[in-house]
């Protein structure tokens, strides 16, 4: 077994799972930062960037999504900062979701589907517990 998945706080699920969502958010982030005005294709984005600049969102991510990577990696301890944070992960995966599905035009299936799976493993990422259910303050 690889020493990635030995982690004494998480099933190898679970750190796949954290794995490929902190990446994909990093990865969102870095692609949000390199285009202008990426938020700005669908309505409620437009709406968004009206009150956020968009590049304060994907810093944003990016920091969260890089702690909580750093974490998987360093075997750190389960914390309630952990958990807001993929918390958070859910909240934005879940806002992109309602901006593909609800912007007019066509509905784009295949950024759909990648944004649904984003969403998903935000979901079981935020919900997994420890091994020991043990989670430590902040």
């Amino acid at each position: 077994m690889s020493p990635l998945f030995a982690n004494p706080f998480h099933a190898p699920g679970v750190i796949i799972a954290r794995l490929a969502v902190t990446g994909a958010t990093m990865i969102w982030s870095l692609i949000l930062l390199s285009n202008t005005d990426a938020l700005s294709v669908t309505r409620y984005g437009h709406m968004l960037a009206a009150v956020v600049r968009e590049n304060v969102v994907a810093v944003v991510f990016l920091a969260i999504s890089g702690t909580l990577f750093y974490r998987i990696l360093a075997h750190s301890e389960p914390r309630k900062l952990a958990v807001s944070g993929y918390g958070s992960l859910v909240v934005g995966w879940g806002f992109v979701e309602y901006m593909l599905l609800l912007s007019p035009g066509p509905l784009q299936p295949t950024a759909v589907s990648w944004v649904s799976v984003g969403l998903i493993l935000a979901i079981y990422s935020f919900v997994a517990t420890a091994k020991d259910s043990h989670v430590a303050g902040a």
